[in-house]
C-alpha cells in the first residue's frame, strides 16, 4: 500500500532534480547525446540512472563522470532541500557555529534550520561536509516531507536496534510509508552511507510511484544432521555442537590529522574517510581502528603488500604509514585532487581464530 500522497511526488520531482545534478552549470544535454565515462550497463542501478537521464533529471559532472559510488554530504542535501522546497532563511547568520555568517552556504544552513529539516550537533555545529547516513537520510526525509507514521503497517527490519534513538523513529515512518523496505536479511542498515547509483534508484523508485521491492529472502539454514551422523554429537557423546565463532566486525574507526580527527564510516565493506580539509600527505598524523576479534589485516596497492596484526579491541593502524609515503612516489594529495575525487587502498581482514571468518574491506579517501 502506497501511501505518500501526490502531492509529495511535486516537490520529490523537484528534489531529485537538484540532487542528482550537482554540477547545475553543466550545459544542456540530450539523453541521446549524453554517456557516462564512468559508468556503464553492466554497474548497479543503470537502468534507473538512464531512466532520469532520459528525462533529464540527471547530467553528471562537467568531465562526463557519473561517479555512481561518491557519497552525499549535508550541505549537498542542504543546498537540494533548500532548492526544492523553495526555502529562504529569515534571520541573518547560518543558524550554526561552524558555518560563518560569510559563507556562501550560510543562507542554506540557516534556512534548512528553520524549516526544522536539520538540527545540527550538541555542540551547535552543523558539519557541512560530513556523509549522510541511511538513518539520517530517513530522519531529513521525513521532516521535510512531513510524512506521517502508520500503525497498520509493521515494520519488519532486524537491525533497528542499531539505530540511534533520534532517528528510530523516521526510519520506522520511511519503512511504513514503502520508500525503503530495507535491504537483503531484512536489514535497513542505518549507519551506512548513501551513494548516487542507490539514490538513483531510490529516486527513480519514488518518482515513477512505485512501492519498494521487498527484499529477497534469506535461504533456510539446513536442517541439523541426524544424532550420530554428523559433525554434530549424538546426545550423551560428550562436547556438544562447536561455540559459533565470533563475528568479525570493525568497531570504529579513524584518522587523526592537521584538520581534527575524521571518523570512517562504513558501508557495504567500504570504508570513507573525507580528507578533502587535508593539504598534504604529511598532515595526516595516524589511524585507529577497533575490532571484535584478534585478527591480521593485509592491504595492497601499487607498491605492494602490507600486514598488520590486529588485536581486539583498539589498535593503532600502522598502513597509515603509507598515504604519506605516497608522496616521495610523486602522488601528493593537491596534485591527486586535479586528476581524481578519490583513491581507494584495498584490504582483507581476517579472523585469526577462523580463518574463514574474514571479510574484504576497501578504504576510500575522499580527495574534494
Amino acid at each position: 500500500m502506497l501511501v505518500v500522497r501526490m502531492k509529495r511526488y511535486k516537490f520529490f520531482s523537484v528534489l531529485f532534480i537538484f540532487l542528482l545534478g550537482f554540477s547545475l552549470f553543466v550545459p544542456q544535454t540530450s539523453a541521446a547525446e549524453k554517456s557516462f565515462t564512468d559508468y556503464h550497463q553492466d554497474n548497479f542501478g543503470y537502468e534507473a540512472v538512464s531512466n532520469l537521464l532520459s528525462q533529464g533529471i540527471i547530467q553528471g559532472y562537467e568531465d562526463s563522470s557519473f561517479k555512481p559510488n561518491r557519497p552525499v554530504n549535508r550541505i549537498e542535501t542542504a543546498i537540494i532541500f533548500k532548492r526544492a522546497l523553495g526555502l529562504e532563511a529569515t534571520n541573518g547568520g547560518s543558524g550554526f557555529k561552524d558555518v560563518p555568517a560569510t559563507s556562501e552556504f550560510a543562507n542554506v544552513t540557516a534556512a534548512v534550520k528553520e524549516a526544522g529539516i536539520f538540527k545540527g550537533s550538541s555542540n551547535g555545529n552543523f558539519g557541512p561536509k560530513d556523509l549522510l547516513t541511511r538513518e539520517q537520510m530517513a530522519s531529513v526525509l521525513v521532516r521535510a516531507f512531513d510524512l506521517k507514521p502508520i500503525s497498520t503497517v509493521s515494520v519488519e527490519l532486524n537491525d533497528l536496534d542499531q539505530v540511534s534513538s533520534a532517528h528510530a523513529n523516521d526510519v520506522k515512518i520511511l519503512y511504513q510509508n514503502q520508500i525503503t523496505n530495507g535491504k537483503a536479511e531484512g536489514l535497513f542498515d542505518p549507519k551506512g552511507l548513501v551513494t548516487r547509483a542507490e539514490f538513483s534508484v531510490f529516486s527513480n523508485r519514488v518518482l515513477s510511484g512505485e512501492v519498494a521491492p521487498q527484499p529477497e529472502p534469506v535461504p533456510a539454514p539446513a536442517p541439523a544432521p541426524a544424532p550420530g551422523t554428523g559433525s554434530v554429537p549424538a546426545p550423551g557423546g560428550g562436547g556438544g555442537s562447536a561455540p559459533k565463532p565470533e563475528p568479525l566486525t570493525i568497531n570504529s574507526i579513524s584518522l587523526t590529522t592537521a584538520a581534527g580527527k575524521i571518523e570512517g564510516i562504513e558501508s557495504n565493506g567500504i570504508i570513507t574517510f573525507d580528507i578533502s580539509d587535508v593539504t598534504n600527505n604529511e598532515d595526516i598524523y595516524s589511524g585507529s581502528m577497533s575490532v571484535s576479534a584478534d585478527s591480521t589485516l593485509v592491504v595492497t596497492n601499487s607498491m605492494g603488500e602490507f600486514g598488520q596484526e590486529l588485536t581486539k579491541g583498539s589498535n593503532n593502524l600502522s598502513f597509515v604509514s603509507m598515504i604519506k609515503s605516497l608522496s616521495s612516489f610523486g602522488y601528493n594529495l593537491n596534485e591527486m585532487r586535479q586528476t581524481r575525487d578519490s583513491f581507494d587502498i584495498n584490504g582483507t581482514l581476517v579472523n585469526k581464530n577462523n580463518s574463514s571468518n574474514s571479510k574484504n574491506i576497501t578504504f576510500r579517501f575522499l580527495l574534494k
